[in-house]
């Protein structure tokens, strides 16, 4: 995972959009100051976003002018250039300070509404306050006619934007005059803390399939610093041109290739420099397509992309019936690089160098096709790869000319599921999950309430329009992480698209890029409810991100309807320590409670606010979305013009089931107990079985991570039974009996009888065109036409077409629908149409054809007796649809905790779901077990719960006193507290002293004695018992500090660690100065005490009694006195 990426996820509850966490870039407050938390204002640069607008007007004036019959008047200059830069805001209070590059960069972030030349926020007013911050939702549309300072030529390339709030979503439209938006692209802005030194660009000029789809491909890089050298190199890394640019500035290279780079330098010191870069293409004559170019940090190896092929539907004059081409480009920066192309129907593969791009297209759907089978996936076999993604629509014509770049699916996974929509004025959006049973949910008016929503598998996409045409600011949000693109309508037939159409599209980038200061975490427990109801715990966790303290910190929550505040359930922890506080909300019993907290925190602090709720009779059955918010700013007085407020969100919701009428049972495993080392993960199973005797739909399993771990993103896989569905279709795109355009194949061509022609081509019945398209007509009495199919296997089938009848007279004139399990009949009739009334255009119609399910299913169109030869019924699209019950299929599960969601189960039939997870070393707080609960919902059941509990590898013992020094605590021997335990463990390579060491922490003893170190994971280890806190003159008398031990999964060591302090060892010798001596003659004795032992000897004495015959005369001692008495000599030596 890339450090610089932060990420707010998404995940919280069982099912769809759970939480959408606007982790956020400020706050405001109210009054409850932690005494000693925060010392004083600091200054603060984190909690905004910083953006600077792509592209010099007079560079994308020369690219449009260069476009072979384009139209752009030769003459055009800069000032012809149309910009429409678009901010969506994803929560109130979004503050937009501009910057223009005029009059100079002079934007101070620490005081913004001084120092910026335009304003939107809810500051003090002033002249450059052009309103107030805006609300989620709303879009703040900054054009070329903007001006804010002298000489300014609008919001154009090189502005600066500064936000602080909440994130926002932001592109930048650019169009010439003329012709218009025929002309038109549209570029996604990164901010500019994720901008990158290089870029790869995946496409070019020399790219040729049939004709030349990026005939003009220019490259467009915007410098972050002064002195930054922009250098276009080839394939080969040669050099191709340099310019130098100061901050802000905009360059632009033209004519580009294939593998490409754009990278940014200092061009003083040679050290990498961060730009962006975005490019501008044509395929010729009134077309240009726009493209934001990944960062290079966050290319991928695996994308998912939701636009298709779609087909022009019969009123587009010229173009009727034609295919409209999603053209899927992609580029590998690496030689010898496999890619694959993979569709609900196969897998194409293809071996690219990094001078060359692979082209693929996209599944075709029919003109106005909604939710279909035709999304797709990009990734590389047998290495993670990266590679470069785009998709060119109508990419080697001009009428629907637009484009959009992928993002990878490990950027998707890792940002929010939450996305808001900058502009998307009349044309659809699509979108696509990453993975199978994504929950999609569209609020068109940001009002809280889904007007649309979506269960979606990988490879299927959804073209979702806007009922009032206009889709801008709307936000697009789901369980799990999705692909969303907003793009010109490929039919071109949405209701209110003016002329010239807009003819652009672009990747909407999920919100979570941003510099990241405060963040809240909402959560419930329990997830679900039975249809009883009861109360829930809600958990509001705000955290100050980073080194910068938070001011006048506050909590909000809006209960769901028939939900009421459970009073005196309310309580404030601080992660510093501080006393827990409770605080009653205004507002109860709700829906919306406010607490006046007041809390000022340092920046790595926490405060979590929990409160119950009652669910109340006339709480609606599904899910029930809770909001809670937070409020704070920036400086501790709020009304400081230099501070900034900051306003996060979060929900998170509970499932409330109908009326029991099945029971589901869940059981859950781990395998836990097979580790053999901290690298290997847990995989965690829990299964679900319908034990009663009723289907239940919208079945949902929830399961956080246990604390302690940290999941392994893309390891979560749902194994489940499903309705499969194939299709044998004919919708006569073109004039044969033969054709197949279903999932599967008829068993047999269309078969005349009664018509001698016998071909699609002429007779009664025949294939032709009526209302602009071919379709299938059947004239004059007594004739008929069949097809068989193989439905064998399946257990429901159903027959769909469209018709339309012209020139009957009366009830005696038409056409019967007939089946028949075999070729030969018998013939069952399930419908007739008629005389007595015409059609005007098709009328759609379904048939049940589950009685005739065999292995010769055969429809039949027959012709009454009477109809005449001018009396026509017309059939189109005739589609068998036939289903099959697959007990075990494979389905890409959400990240936990929303592993999966809207599943059905019948009675007596299992799902599992399973997902694995990496034990943190050290794990931190450490736990002796890891415990781990799913919890499953479903509509017709009550929740129901299951967890498994590993215990963990320890090493345990007592430190005691011994005061034997045998090695063995004795009776009578106590424990020692204080003394440090040490704990290093080997990491994967199982040797210490390498790099992968894992340091954990020190466990003290206790006043027993006793220390334990817990949460460990198989592998090696050395307990150390830490000298420096040993009284002095210790020693260990058990032989084992350090001592190596190696754990197995789950194992319990037992270390116990003597300590003593050993006593003096005393030595002594004598001599005389002389072997012989004469009577009267002096002499001397030397006496020696060493002390051989490990403490000191203290206040130590000698005597020595002479012997008979001598005299003491005097003595010396190296330290102390001697004297004699009595013929006995006493040496005081002292220590």
């Amino acid at each position: 995972m890339n450090p610089d990426l932060i990420v707010s996820k998404s995940n919280s509850l069982a099912r769809s959009a759970r939480r959408i966490a606007t982790s956020l870039l400020a706050l405001t407050g109210l009054g409850l100051a932690l005494p000693g938390t925060v010392q004083a204002d600091t200054v603060v640069s984190r909690g905004f976003a910083e953006y600077y607008i792509l592209g010099d007007e007079a560079d994308i004036i020369t690219t449009f002018k260069s476009i072979p019959g384009g139209g752009v008047p030769i003459g055009a200059t800069a000032s012809n250039v149309q910009s429409r830069v678009s901010i969506a805001a994803s929560s109130s209070g979004v503050g937009v300070y501009l910057d223009e590059w005029e009059n100079g960069y002079g934007f101070d972030p620490n005081n913004p509404a001084a120092t910026s030349d335009a304003r939107w926020d809810n500051g003090a007013a002033g002249p450059n306050q052009q309103g107030p911050a805006l609300n989620i939702g709303e879009v703040l549309l900054l054009t070329n006619t903007n001006t804010y300072v002298p000489g300014s030529e609008g919001v154009d390339g090189s502005d600066r934007l500064y936000i602080t709030g909440a994130p926002v979503s932001i592109v930048r439209t650019v169009f010439p005059v003329t012709p218009g938006t025929y002309m038109s692209g549209t570029w996604l802005l990164y901010p500019n803390r994720y901008w990158d030194s290089s870029y790869e660009i995946p496409i070019g000029e020399n790219a040729v399939f049939g004709g030349t789809p990026f005939v003009v491909c220019d490259v467009h890089a915007t410098a972050q610093d002064d002195n930054t050298s922009l250098v276009l190199t080839d394939s080969a890394g040669t050099t191709i041109s340099t310019q130098l640019a100061n901050r802000g500035q905009n360059k632009s290279f033209a004519s580009v290739n294939i593998g490409s780079r754009i990278s940014g330098y200092n061009a003083t010191t040679g050290a990498p420099a961060n730009i962006q870069a975005g490019l501008q293409t044509s395929s010729g004559n009134s077309n240009a397509r726009c493209y934001a170019l990944v960062p290079d940090r966050f290319l991928g190896s695996d994308y998912v992309l939701p636009v298709p092929t779609q087909t022009y539907p019969s009123t587009e004059g010229g173009y009727a019936n034609q295919a409209i081409p999603a053209a899927v480009y992609v580029h590998a920066a690496d030689n010898g690089t496999t890619v694959a192309f993979e569709t609900a129907t196969g897998t194409v593969t293809q071996v690219i160098n990094n001078n060359q791009v692979a082209r693929f297209v996209m599944p075709q759907v029919a003109s106005g096709a909604t939710i279909t089978n035709a999304g797709a996936r990009v990734h590389t076999l047998g290495s993670n790869r990266r590679v470069s993604v785009i998709v060119a629509v109508d990419d080697q014509g001009d009428n629907v000319d637009w484009g959009y770049t992928g993002i990878p699916n490990s950027v998707l996974t890792r940002l929010t599921n939450n996305s808001f929509l900058p502009l998307a004025p009349v044309n659809p959006v699509y979108v696509t999950p990453v993975n199978d049973r994504t929950t999609i949910k569209v609020d068109w008016q940001n009002d809280g309430v889904a007007e649309a929503t979506f269960v979606l598998d990988r490879f299927q996409t959804a073209r979702v329009a806007d009922p009032d045409f206009n889709a801008s600011g709307a936000r697009i949000y789901g369980d799990g992480p999705f692909m969303l693109v907003w793009g010109q309508d490929n039919t071109e037939d949405s209701p209110g698209e003016p002329s010239p159409d807009y003819d652009q599209g672009y990747p909407v980038l999920p919100l979570g890029l941003f510099d990241e200061a405060f963040r809240l975490e909402k959560t419930a427990s329990p997830v679900g409810l039975p249809n009883s109801l009861g109360q829930v715990q809600f958990t509001l966790q705000a955290d100050a991100v980073g080194t910068a303290p938070l001011y006048n910190i506050n909590f909000t929550d809006t209960l769901p309807a028939s939900w009421s505040y459970v009073g005196g359930s309310s309580l404030i922890n601080f992660s510093n320590g501080n006393p827990a506080v409770a605080l009653e909300p205004t507002g109860a019993p709700g829906p919306v409670l406010n607490w006046a907290s007041d809390i000022d925190l340092a920046g790595g602090q926490g405060a979590t606010l929990t409160f119950l709720a009652q669910a109340n009779p006339g709480a609606p059955v599904g899910e029930n979305v809770n909001t809670g918010g937070a409020s704070g700013t920036t400086r501790s007085n709020a009304n400081d013009p230099a501070s900034v407020s900051l306003n996060p969100t979060d929900e998170a919701s509970v499932f409330i089931s109908a009326p029991a009428q099945t029971t589901l049972a869940v059981a859950k495993t781990s395998d836990a107990g097979s580790q053999a080392s901290a690298s290997d993960p847990i995989t965690y199973t829990v299964t679900v079985t319908n034990t009663g005797g009723v289907a239940t739909t919208d079945v949902s399993i929830y399961d956080a991570v246990p604390p302690g771990t940290t999941s392994i993103p893309g390891t979560t896989v749902i194994t489940a039974p499903k309705t499969v569905t194939q299709t044998f279709r004919d919708g006569f795109a073109s004039v044969a009996y033969n054709l197949n355009e279903g999932t599967l194949n008829f068993s047999t061509n269309w078969i005349e009888t009664g018509d001698g022609s016998g071909v699609a081509t002429g007779g009664d019945i025949q294939v032709l065109s009526d209302l602009g398209s071919n379709r299938l007509r059947l004239a004059n009495g007594s004739v008929s036409i069949r097809r068989s199919a193989n439905l064998s296997g399946y257990s429901a089938a159903t027959l769909t077409f469209d018709y339309r009848r012209a020139g009957l007279d009366n009830a005696n004139d038409g056409v019967q629908v007939q089946a028949a399990t075999s070729t030969a009949g018998p013939w069952t009739t399930l419908a007739t149409y008629n005389g007595g009334g015409n059609d005007a255009s098709y009328q759609p119609a379904s048939l049940n054809l589950t009685p005739y399910i065999s292995a010769n299913t055969t429809i039949r169109l027959l012709t009454l007796a009477n109809t005449g030869s001018n009396d026509f019924v017309y059939f189109d699209d005739i589609t068998i649809s036939a289903s099959s019950r697959v007990p075990a299929v494979i389905f890409a599960g959400g990240e936990p905790a929303n592993l999966a969601g809207a599943y059905d189960l019948r009675p007596g039939e299992s799902m599992t779901a399973t997902f694995q997870v990496l034990l943190d070393q050290p794990m931190l707080p450490a736990s002796a077990d890891l415990t781990n609960t799913a919890t499953v919902t479903s509509l017709l059941s009550n929740p129901v719960m299951a967890d498994v509990i590993d215990t963990l590898a320890s090493i345990s013992g007592t430190v005691f006193s011994d005061l034997n020094g045998n090695g063995v605590q004795d009776f009578g021997e106590p424990g020692l507290p204080g003394i440090t335990m040490l704990l290093l463990g080997a990491g994967d390579d199982g040797i210490f002293g390498t790099g992968d060491d894992i340091v954990y922490p020190s466990q003290v003893s206790l006043a027993d004695g006793s220390y334990a170190h817990v949460g460990l994971a198989p592998g090696d280890y050395r307990v150390t018992a830490d000298p420096t806190s040993f009284a002095p003159n210790t020693v260990v008398t058990t032989g084992n500090s350090p001592s190596d031990l190696s754990l197995a999964a789950g194992e319990a060591v037992d270390l116990d660690v003597g300590l003593t302090q050993p006593g003096p060892n005393l030595a002594i010798t004598k001599t005389a100065s002389v072997d012989e001596v004469a009577l009267g003659e002096q002499f001397s004795y030397e006496i020696v005490v060493t002390n051989n032992g490990p403490s000191t000897a203290e206040n130590v004495m000698t005597s020595d009694t002479l012997p008979s015959g001598v005299t003491f005369v005097n003595g010396v001692s190296t330290s102390g006195t001697v004297t004699e008495l009595g013929g006995v000599v006493t040496a005081d030596i002292g220590d």
